[in-house]
């Protein structure tokens, strides 16, 4: 009797630690699926790479670069960040405005005006607006972001001598 009822004990222990161990790789999974999605939309891709840029975060940047040229892109990423943090006053952010023509064949170029704006006790102050592009192409999972073709910051959004 003693043994029968042992058995179910280990039984039922056995089935919740398998139960929790399923939740929890299914959890997993279902996080490192939504993570590694690209974009809805080309504007969407192009989007989430300038509001990272504007915002000094590149957690969740990946997930719209292309697999195959991520570390490329993430360096060109990182150094146009710490361009943009050389000027003195660093500005507070990027607006934008996006366009999208279609290339077909699952390819899009994104054309961005992108214009910096600093802000300065209760004051803003806007640089001139420039254009981007972007080279996007949908993926199984979403857009991705294939290159960028930024316009130079110093020298180019500001004045080289702005850069220190």
């Amino acid at each position: 009797m003693r043994t029968s009822r042992l058995w179910v004990v280990l039984s039922l222990i056995w089935i919740l630690c398998v139960g929790v161990a399923a939740i929890s790789i299914g959890w997993i999974a279902a996080i490192q699926r939504t993570q590694d999605a690209g974009e809805v939309t080309p504007a969407g891709a192009a989007n989430v790479y300038l509001l990272h840029l504007s915002g000094d975060d590149e957690i969740g940047l990946w997930r719209v670069l292309d697999s195959t040229r991520r570390d490329e892109l993430l360096g060109q990423w990182r150094t146009y960040r710490h361009d943009m943090s050389r000027t003195d006053p660093a500005p507070a952010k990027l607006e934008f405005s996006i366009d999208v023509e279609d290339q077909g064949d699952g390819r899009a170029t994104v054309i961005a005006t992108v214009q910096p704006v600093w802000w300065m006790e209760a004051l803003s102050r806007k640089g001139s607006s420039h254009v981007w592009r972007f080279e996007v192409q949908a993926s199984r999972s979403g857009w991705r972001v294939l290159s960028v073709d930024p316009h130079p910051w110093c020298g180019g959004h500001v004045r080289a001598e702005a850069c220190r």
